[in-house]
């Protein structure tokens, strides 16, 4: 559905694409396919690590960047994945039925918290961090059960609520939200601004293929409501044949609007959740768009499911859906949860180039373009994935071995006041964790055992790009001696950000080995 609205003079999307409706039988739902995503807006100021000593069996001190014990489930992850967090678009999955209909994803609070911070330049009482509306009740009928309406109901409550009602993932309404018509990330916003928030009952019948949404649907509580709806819906009579595509076969989707001329390609479609994508949005992303995200491809280029895709992995995580690759194909650029496509991080063979990225500069001295030689092409896989993650906010007792996940609460500490139990990302040992298991090389999890534990312990004038460097509490990759200077990747502290840095000189006096010559 096409819901691109420029509010105080911002443009929040780019105008002039793809709305789909993709039905057979009379729904009205469509969706906006043209219009890249906004970045995330500017995280929380930076803080020191918080003080909880751990024990490890080494030298140095220092503060600790993760859970002394291991991430639990916070309640909001990603959820079981084809290719992970890090996957690449797979128009066949590109979510999975685990994920789509995980009512259990995020609580009230995590929802809540959620929007103030994606929200948080937005000041005014239309803005969605502050909304309150009075809602009406709804029946229960053959796709929801009853929704309770109530007086000043805030965003996160009418979106837990329909949720709950419909039985869709949170996060899933959320990311459509974002996807439709920026309404996370808006700055100033009127009643008017959520007349199509969900881009529902906004098929593609206008002139050119333009948007033609309905009036009589507009609104907030409309839109959210009737989105969830609708998704609960198409997971009812997709299976009896109801709209165009159905889980298990394969059809022939377009490229973009019938108009455009630029024709289509066969996709055989893995599961309820991508054939009812599909329906709302009937158009599959080329690779110049997948290629330009978060940016515009060429002409042929749709856009709603690619971000639909890649909003979900920046907000929450994987999206079950995807294809493996080990990292994606782009670095980050900063925002709460990483602004996943700057550039391509480079490799070739036993080789990877550090790619341009503002964490990529330390000490004034900017290391993008630096090529690093790795002891094998496996390990230069492991540190290019973790390069991929440039920017992207640490998050405590976030991220493993598959990659970036919900992070946890901390005791009221740094990780706690920074909301790091409501952010997907990586503490120190997390990425180290992703890092090494494309190595490949099983590591434990924490960073007190990732240094104790590892099967060589190596002496500084034999480390090599990909040892690990250890200090108390804290754990980040050697990428060499670049410049004169002991370089290393980590994720540091609540409130920094995944980066390129010199190795401190409180490191241990030795490097920690997890791969085999």
């Amino acid at each position: 559905m096409r819901t691109l609205i420029a509010v105080g003079g911002a443009l929040a999307l780019a105008v002039g694409g793809v709305l789909a409706t993709g039905l057979i039988a009379g729904a009205s739902a469509g969706a906006d396919d043209t219009c890249p995503p906004a970045a995330a807006p500017p995280a929380a100021a930076r803080a020191l690590r918080a003080a909880n000593p751990a024990a490890p069996p080494a030298i140095g001190t220092g503060a600790v960047c993760q859970p002394a014990t291991g991430p639990v489930d916070a309640g909001g992850g990603g959820g079981a994945a084809a290719g992970g967090a890090d996957a690449s678009f797979d128009p066949g999955n590109i979510a999975s039925d685990a994920v789509f209909y995980n009512t259990a994803s995020m609580t009230l609070d995590q929802i809540t918290a959620f929007i103030d911070e994606q929200n948080a330049g937005c000041e005014g009482a239309w803005c969605l961090r502050h909304l309150a509306l009075d809602t009406a009740s709804r029946p229960a009928d053959a796709y929801c059960q009853a929704y309770t309406g109530a007086p000043a109901q805030s965003a996160a409550k009418m979106l837990l609520d329909f949720s709950r009602a419909c039985g869709i993932n949170p996060q899933v309404m959320l990311t459509t939200l974002q996807k439709e018509s920026q309404g996370l990330t808006r700055t100033e916003a009127t009643e008017s601004s959520w007349a199509a928030a969900w881009g529902w009952h906004c098929p593609d019948t206008g002139p050119g293929g333009s948007a033609n949404c309905d009036p009589a649907h507009a609104g907030f509580f409309n839109q959210g409501y009737g989105m969830a709806h609708q998704w609960a819906r198409y997971r009812v009579e997709i299976p009896h044949g109801a709209y165009n595509y159905r889980p298990g076969r394969t059809y022939d989707i377009l490229w973009n609007v019938v108009e455009s001329g630029c024709g289509s390609a066969p996709v055989t479609i893995a599961n309820l959740a991508t054939a009812s994508l599909y329906v709302y949005t009937p158009y599959r992303p080329n690779a110049a768009s997948l290629a330009a995200y978060p940016g515009v491809g060429d002409r042929c280029s749709a856009y709603g499911n690619r971000n639909f895709f890649r909003l979900f992995q920046t907000y929450f995580g994987s999206t079950g859906g995807g294809t493996a690759t080990g990292a994606p194909a782009a670095v980050g650029g900063g925002g709460s949860a990483g602004s996943l496509g700057a550039a391509p991080v480079v490799t070739s063979g036993a080789t990877v180039t550090i790619p341009p990225s503002p964490y990529a500069v330390w000490h004034g001295k900017d290391y993008a373009g630096t090529v690093i030689t790795a002891p094998t092409p496996g390990i230069a896989a492991g540190i290019a994935a973790g390069l991929a993650y440039l920017g992207l906010q640490y998050s405590w007792g976030g991220g493993d071995a598959g990659g970036p996940t919900l992070g946890v609460h901390d005791g009221g500490r740094a990780g706690d006041a920074h909301g790091d139990y409501h952010r997907v990302g990586f503490d120190c040992s997390g990425l180290t964790s992703y890092v090494a298991a494309r190595y490949p090389a099983a590591i434990p999890r924490l960073s007190a055992d990732q240094r104790s534990t590892a099967p060589a312990q190596i002496p500084w004038d034999q480390a090599l790009p990909g040892d690990l460097v250890g200090y108390a509490g804290h754990i980040t990759v050697y990428l060499g001696v670049i410049d004169g200077r002991r370089m290393q990747l980590e994720s540091p502290q609540s409130g920094d950000h995944i980066k390129v840095s010199g190795v401190g000189s409180d490191a241990d006096s030795v490097v920690h080995r997890w791969w085999i010559p």
